[in-house]
């Protein structure tokens, strides 16, 4: 089947509880349909759940591909592991209600919708809550985000800073790499079913790929192209202030 596949080794029955104690709702968002596979041929070498997102899952190690999980300590501690037999594409994996922005082709050669968190307008795509108007006339105001957007727009606004700084000579904002590569991550997750694991084992993302994918979640190449068209118009001389040459009346 096309998707990621999912085991849980000596795990009989699984239910949506069991998904949320290990933080794998993120990649389960339906019900998932569990295989019990018995004896030693799966990939932890032991009876456990195999299960997906939907779809009627089976374990057969000849033909798939598999890693343990280790993306997180709750997956590492539960030894999961995910893996595929027909490599997902993004159509696969994408979720139901996707966030519009830009494209960006990752190292499997597929192109990701990647969310425009922040445009060059300072404005975002990500979902808001409405709330009346805190003047009392009735109308209504844009405003706040869930805490999982909330962190992409704090998380992409710290790499704008940062960016921004760095053409700078005194530019003095910092950003860990780690702190860089999980926010692009998260940028591929919050449209696609996926977290570091997933990524790892396809094989999506390299740094330059990341890279690619913070800009695109900020419109960078726009931005860019903006603050290159006003240094040029500051670097051509004011019209006023020229002289007009003239030549000599003797």
């Amino acid at each position: 089947m096309a998707g990621m596949l999912y085991f849980y080794p000596n795990k009989d029955e699984l239910s949506r509880e069991d998904i949320e104690a290990v933080g794998l709702d993120y990649a389960i968002d339906k019900s998932p349909a569990v295989v019990q596979a018995i004896g030693t041929g799966t990939p932890a070498k032991t009876t456990g759940s195999t299960f997906a997102n939907g779809g009627m899952p089976k374990m057969n190690m000849a033909n798939q591909t598999w890693a343990k999980m280790v993306g997180t300590k709750k997956l590492l501690d539960a030894e999961l592991w995910c893996g595929y037999e027909t490599r997902p594409t993004p159509e696969d994996l994408k979720r139901e209600s996707m966030i519009a922005g830009n494209e960006v082709t990752l190292a499997d050669g597929n192109k990701w919708m990647i969310p425009l968190v922040r445009d060059a307008e300072g404005s975002t795509r990500l979902p808001q809550f409405l709330s009346p108007s805190e003047d009392g006339d009735g109308s209504w105001m844009v405003g706040g985000m869930t805490d999982v957007h909330q962190h992409l727009w704090d998380g992409c606004g710290k790499f704008m800073e940062f960016s921004l700084s760095s053409m700078s000579e005194d530019g003095e904002v910092e950003f860990e790499w780690d702190e860089l590569l999980d926010v692009a991550a998260d940028l591929i997750s919050a449209n696609y079913r996926v977290g570091k694991d997933e990524i790892g084992s396809l094989r999506l993302c390299s740094v330059a790929d990341a890279i690619e994918i913070l800009k695109a979640s900020v419109d960078w190449h726009e931005l860019e192209r903006r603050i290159d068209e006003a240094a040029k118009k500051n670097d051509q001389p004011d019209e006023s202030t020229l002289s007009t040459p003239t030549g000599d009346s003797t």
